[in-house]
């Protein structure tokens, strides 16, 4: 399986999205909702109330189920997990997370990874799919659940989800963004945590995210704009309380923030659900906006949350038999707007639905995604004159027991890292390890491999590493949902060091091999300092949580069939402290708070404002081969004026020419950001822009950045999007947020 997966993506790699057939149609809102109210018209409250409340929980493989309405063809829809393809099933594909597709910095393969996984869902006859994830946002490093989404970069992660909802749409399937909103740590999040042991003291309530209002509107809100102007059908309001109210039971955010279209509100015309079990009280969640409370049986925050609690309260009554109507309405809309009331596959979970194509678009995900952080003398890509190779470390190798074997949530410790822990993760049909792939690229090569997959047999690790021509030293970092504890870390990490002794590993090759490569598989930034600097360690890449193609693409870009291109998410700090949010993680109460003192300024722009210096920073990734920005060639277009363009339209371009001035071919993903005048009040500086160009030696291109009016608007209170007028909005372009190349200025009238 391997040698025939590698082989063909060899020969497609650059050749992919053509093999996908024309988008499955859809219907505008206006036309969803006009088919809807004939729809709804003809149901008496219990059948809307089906609409609006989960069925059949753990009476099958869907997470979730929409009930069957039969006297109006209503078939029912199921609801499934999520954001790297379908879990709980096998014949199903597991992609790379959105912390990889992330790096890639290319709007394509965001959009092809989620058209792949569509189809998927799609031919399994699931109706709803349970992503893309775009909170938690990434606020601290160490929150369990960030490597599901796209970086704590606002711009970066709203595009990387946009291209997800229209992937998963184009296939026909509902796509769900979650988690709404302000969802940045898994301890605390959930009451029934403390039940079963979790947290370190009772609670009452969930934990509160208390968000000032800009932070809230320019951070966490900004990528739920970007899904909504893709057109996303549905969003997941999450388990955490926002300033002290239950995000799915907060008029305030869901009647006002998400779907209200009045004062730079979101506009969301598709439905809202709960995450399983979020609702302490479905008749509250309903009053605030929520459409659909799942699973919809008792709640695990000890109140009713389905059918019975649905009909009475706020459900009763004119206002009451409205919101119902409201929500129905809406769930029924969603299913006609991504025309699922015409062919839509039967339900069949076992149904087969993986294919070498999408494992060729895992493969290119990866290598595209793949950040390269060191590269001495080039050690990389490795050569004809490498004859032995150590592999060392356990996340080289298998998981002991299989890629499955960990539990419904993977909650493994051993062996390779492909996926986080919780359902964000995936049902691994293989999982190709990187010593398998390595193995067997080395006898292609005529080399030998030695391995040591004990992170802590020193003795064995330096007979073994004393006569290489290379080693290979895999380490890792993992976290996931805060279901479960691995390790003693409750969903989030508890540190940012590398996990099974890590450095004491790279510390123990040190003094025995001159040529180190550190293979990283992580869910974020990791602490690097122990080693980065030694000059043993020649080489080091970054894959982070790569899906089942680990091994298939890693030696695609070990021996150099592939060029990496990726470029971090994130600021690597070089400790702990460097940044700037803590978790909590020993509150003495019953009901935690964490106040995000911060405001915006997260991950580079916290490093900015504090003056810390990364050891690497946001953007940064280096190539196999070398790109020269040409600074006289930088072109601003004149702005369109302010009041004729809408919030999301292009107001301006920009444009720079790039030269690959090297001996290979490359891709180089340039990146725009603006810093705001003094007078947008803190606002400071921003990505805005990026644009990934492919270049052969010697070619030059040019990289090409549209700015909507959205991108250089800041939040007022009381006012809305507000730009400022008379005063210069500085322009960056560069290779990543601190390599600037070139800069210019634009101001508006």
């Amino acid at each position: 399986m391997l040698s025939l997966v590698t082989l063909a993506l060899s020969a497609n790699h650059e050749d992919l999205s053509s093999q996908f057939g024309p988008a499955q149609p859809q219907r505008t809102w206006e036309e969803s909702y006009a088919l809807a109210k004939t729809l709804i018209g003809k149901l008496n409250s219990i059948e809307k109330i089906r609409l609006t409340t989960g069925v059949g929980f753990g009476l099958g493989k869907c997470a979730g189920n929409i009930g069957k309405i039969d006297k109006v063809d209503f078939p029912g829809m199921c609801l499934q997990d999520g954001p790297v393809g379908v879990r709980k099933t096998q014949n199903a594909t597991v992609y790379p997370a959105g912390v990889t597709t992330a790096a890639t910095f290319d709007r394509e393969l965001m959009y092809m990874r989620s058209r792949a996984m569509g189809l998927e869902y799609r031919t399994k006859g699931i109706n709803v799919a349970l992503a893309p994830a775009i909170g938690a946002l990434g606020r601290s490093p160490n929150a369990g659940r960030n490597w599901e989404g796209f970086g704590p970069d606002p711009y970066l992660c709203g595009i990387g989800g946009a291209e997800s909802v229209r992937g998963l749409q184009d296939e026909g399937v509902i796509a769900t963004a979650k988690h709404w909103v302000a969802n940045e740590q898994e301890r605390y999040r959930l009451v029934i945590e403390n039940i079963i042991g979790f947290n370190s003291g009772p609670i009452l309530y969930s934990i509160s995210s208390n968000v000032p209002p800009r932070a809230l509107r320019e951070l966490y809100e900004w990528p739920f704009i970007d899904i909504i102007e893709a057109g996303a059908a549905s969003v997941m309001c999450a388990y955490q309380r926002v300033n002290g109210t239950y995000s799915c039971e907060s008029e305030e955010i869901i009647k006002g923030h998400l779907k209200s279209d009045k004062n730079g509100n979101l506009g969301f015309k598709g439905f809202v659900v709960t995450d399983w079990f979020a609702a302490s009280l479905a008749s509250k969640a309903s009053t605030a906006g929520t459409d659909v409370v799942m699973p919809g049986d008792i709640g695990l925050m000890g109140a009713a949350a389905g059918t019975q609690a649905a009909s009475d309260g706020a459900l009763t009554g004119e206002k009451g038999a409205t919101r119902l109507d409201e929500a129905a309405l809406r769930v029924v809309a969603a299913w006609y707007k991504t025309g699922q009331d015409k062919g839509f596959p039967s339900l069949d979970l076992e149904r087969d639905a993986t294919t070498e194509f999408h494992a060729q678009i895992a493969q290119r995900i990866n290598t595209d995604g793949t950040v390269l952080l060191k590269n001495t003398n080039k050690a990389l890509p490795l050569t004809k004159k490498i004859k032995k190779i150590g592999v060392f470390g356990s996340d080289a190798g298998p998981i002991p027991k299989g890629p499955n074997s960990c539990g419904e949530f993977h909650t493994c410790r051993d062996g390779t890292l492909a996926v986080g822990w919780g359902s964000g993760g995936g049902t691994f049909e293989y999982l190709i390890d990187p010593l398998q792939a390595i193995e067997e690229r080395a006898a292609a090569e005529g080399a030998t491999v030695e391995s040591v997959l004990n992170d802590f047999d020193y003795k064995k690790i330096r007979e073994v590493a004393a006569d290489k021509d290379v080693c290979l030293a895999f380490i890792q970092s993992r976290s996931g949902e805060g279901l479960a504890a691995v390790d003693g870390n409750v969903g989030d990490r508890n540190n940012l060091t590398a996990w099974h002794g890590g450095d004491a590993l790279i510390a123990t090759l040190t003094p025995i091999c001159d040529n180190i490569v550190v293979v990283a598989h992580t869910v974020g930034p990791i602490v690097v300092e122990p080693w980065i600097e030694h000059p043993n360690v020649k080489a080091v890449l970054f894959p982070h949580l790569p899906g089942q193609e680990s091994g298939s693409s890693l030696v695609q870009t070990l021996w150099g069939d592939v060029n990496p291109s990726g470029k971090l998410p994130y600021t690597l700090g070089k400790k702990q402290d460097d940044y700037c949010c803590k978790l909590i993680s020993d509150w003495a109460g019953f009901a935690p708070e964490q106040d995000f003192t911060e405001g915006t300024n997260i991950d580079y722009r916290w490093f900015a404002a504090k003056g810390i210096t990364p050891r690497f920073e946001f953007g940064f990734g280096l190539s196999y081969t070398t790109f020269a920005y040409d600074a006289s060639t930088l072109s601003i277009s004149t702005p369109k004026v302010l009041p004729d363009v809408g919030l999301e339209d292009v107001l301006f371009s920009v444009e720079i020419e790039i030269e690959n001035t090297g001996d290979v071919e490359g891709k180089e993903a340039a990146q725009l950001y603006i810093t705001y005048p003094s007078e947008a009040k803190d606002s400071g500086r921003w990505l805005r822009g990026f644009d990934k160009v492919k270049l052969a030696p010697g070619e030059k291109k040019k990289a090409i950045f549209e700015v909507r009016k959205r991108d250089v608007s800041y939040w007022k209170e009381g006012s809305g999007w507000a730009q400022v007028t008379g005063k210069d909005y500085e322009i960056q372009v560069g290779a990543s947020e601190r390599d600037v190349k070139a800069k210019g200025s634009v101001r508006f009238a």
